[in-house]
């Protein structure tokens, strides 16, 4: 039995464990592995497999709620009586030396500029647009971290994500996505074990097999 069959056992185990919306999800992501039996090209079986995998990596790694212990109360201190040398010496000193009044802090006036995004190069591994010269590089990152400011589907359902660069990634496999609640929203993109470009939403966890278009 292979790695994808037993994980999809395990999950299937693991559904009576976990609550109804865990147990969804697994449910979910072990019939996308069965799913992928179906395919017939070799290479978008594989790319199928693997999504499903990450796909039922990550509904396993949902970490539970943790309990919320009630913070027991301190028990009050009670101050001792202050002596009549030392309440003496505190009426004296609060004569000899009365509190400055705090200075008043103004709100500033100025306009706060807005940061500008760095420049940035993407890794050679991505295809590009244009062509032009090759360059050595020392070390080039396995993953790029962006952000996506729009999601666009048309009326096959085909999902295209634009990041913060101006690119816009065509998704390959026409299916329903979670998007994240707020734009713009943390994407890593990076290549599978196939050299196919994988791109995954930080804040839902998810992956999708993507193309760059422009």
């Amino acid at each position: 039995m292979n790695l994808l069959g037993k994980s999809a056992i395990a999950a299937t185990l693991a559904v009576g464990l976990m609550t109804p919306a865990m147990a969804q999800e697994l449910r979910t992501a072990s019939e996308g592995v069965i799913a992928c039996q179906s395919v017939e090209d070799a290479l978008e079986r594989l790319d199928c497999f693997e999504q499903a995998a990450a796909e039922l990596s990550a509904a396993l790694a949902v970490p539970e709620p943790a309990p919320v212990i009630a913070e027991a109360a301190p028990t009050p201190t009670v101050p001792a009586a202050p002596t009549e040398q030392a309440a003496t010496a505190v009426a004296t000193t609060a004569v000899a030396t009365p509190e400055a009044p705090a200075p008043i802090q103004q709100a500033s006036a100025d306009t706060v500029a807005e940061p500008d995004i760095p420049e940035r190069t993407l890794p050679s591994w991505m295809p590009r647009i244009t062509f032009g010269g090759d360059r050595d590089v020392e070390k080039e990152p396995d993953e790029f971290r962006t952000k996506i400011t729009r999601i666009q589907v048309n009326k096959l359902g085909r999902h295209f994500f634009t990041t913060e660069e101006g690119h816009v990634w065509r998704q390959k496999r026409i299916r329903g996505i979670r998007a994240p609640k707020t734009l713009p929203a943390e994407v890593v993109l990076y290549q599978n074990i196939t050299g196919g470009l994988q791109l995954k939403i930080v804040e839902t966890n998810r992956i999708y097999p993507v193309s760059r278009v422009e």
